[in-house]
């Protein structure tokens, strides 16, 4: 199933000029480490807004790093999938102004396209302290896997027990947890669902009595 969306965030400093991802020319941009998943959507949200890696100055650095350097001015904009809201995002507000980038419409497109793993979303308004307004974006969903040979029952009770809507997950320090439910067990999915999974789900998204 499901769990949460991962969304593409491209962050840049406050007082950055740039408006739009295409304006990255010519910019040092943080992707991610070598041979990351985050990594390669980078470079792939950067082609479908028509940068090249000629183009641009690419840093291989970790979220951490680029963060640091975007605060100490060694980096123009960091691209990074990750769960909304990120607490290393949030932390790294709270040292310098920044700012996130919204995705243009015709890479959205682009990107979204069957079989790319990738669906439209927006990051709203608020979930980070300075962002005022929502976010065009893409994001993959952060999956719950078994092995095809697992037996139905352990899926069925891995399935209730995850998404069954009794876990605070938010209490337990898990701010994308509070997304994990039934009813977006579904979104993104880029691998088929269990059946013992589907049926599991569709028992806990049924109305109470039924």
């Amino acid at each position: 199933g499901s769990l949460y969306p991962e969304a593409v965030h491209v962050i840049v400093r406050g007082d950055s000029r740039a408006a739009s991802v295409a304006e990255l020319a010519g910019r040092r941009i943080a992707v991610g480490q070598t041979g990351s998943a985050s990594r390669a959507t980078a470079l792939r949200i950067l082609d479908a807004h028509g940068l090249r890696p000629d183009d641009i100055q690419l840093l291989d650095l970790p979220l951490n790093e680029a963060l640091l350097g975007l605060r100490q001015q060694q980096v123009d904009a960091v691209i990074q999938v990750i769960g909304v809201p990120a607490d290393s995002i949030r932390d790294a507000l709270t040292e310098v102004s920044l700012r996130l980038m919204p995705l243009s419409q015709r890479a959205i497109d682009t990107l979204t396209a069957p079989g790319t793993g990738l669906f439209a979303h927006t990051i709203p308004r608020g979930a980070y302290a300075t962002q005022r307004q929502d976010v065009r974006t893409v994001a993959t969903a952060a999956l719950l896997l078994v092995a095809p040979d697992l037996a139905e029952s352990e899926v069925r009770t891995i399935t209730r027990y995850v998404f069954g809507g009794t876990r605070d997950f938010a209490a337990r320090g898990s701010a994308q947890g509070t997304l994990v439910s039934a009813a977006n067990a579904h979104t993104g999915l880029s691998v088929p669902l269990h059946i013992a999974a589907a049926k599991a789900l569709d028992a806990l998204a049924a109305p109470a009595g039924r």
